[in-house]
């Protein structure tokens, strides 16, 4: 059995707010090396994301939301084409897909029956008026359904660029 040192399994990670207060530690520890590694990267991701929402004040629905919405209104867009672009526009509208697939399929949910359903909303808020609404629609997967994600105040960090 191997001995593991103390600074094998420790690692911290300091945050300042500001040059009037003091930074705070988080230390982290672990079984081994890659249990520690893996954690600073998920405290590394999280603490980026908050970083990324107070630098653009902005957030979007999670639960796949804007991935199903942009990825019916590219597919509609690329009806609309009549060169190779067509094709091009329709497979990234495919592949937007992905992201609320993976999310179902890692909540051990039917990711077919739900992505239609989510689908559906987000087809319904784009081409009849009086269901706008669906636009906040996204996958609730502690219940396997979609709901409103707005309401629900399941959100994700901005897609907006530098």
């Amino acid at each position: 059995m191997r001995s593991l040192r103390p600074e094998s399994v420790m690692t911290s990670l300091s945050l300042s707010r500001n040059k009037s207060q003091t930074s705070s530690s988080i230390i982290l520890r672990g079984a081994n090396d890659i249990y520690v590694d893996e954690m600073d990267r998920s405290i590394h991701d999280s603490l980026c994301a908050v970083k990324r929402v107070i630098e653009s004040k902005a957030v979007v629905p999670g639960g796949g939301c804007v991935e199903a919405a942009l990825s019916i209104y590219l597919e509609n867009f690329a009806t609309s084409l009549g060169s190779r672009e067509q094709l091009a526009i329709a497979e990234f509208a495919q592949a937007m897909l992905v992201i609320p697939k993976t999310l179902v399929v890692n909540a051990a949910k039917d990711s077919t029956d739900l992505v239609a359903k989510l689908r559906a909303f987000h087809n319904a808020s784009q081409t009849i008026e009086a269901k706008r609404a669906f636009k906040w629609i996204g996958l609730d997967l502690e219940n396997g359904k979609c709901r409103d994600n707005k309401e629900a105040r399941s959100t994700g960090t901005s897609y907006e660029q530098d």
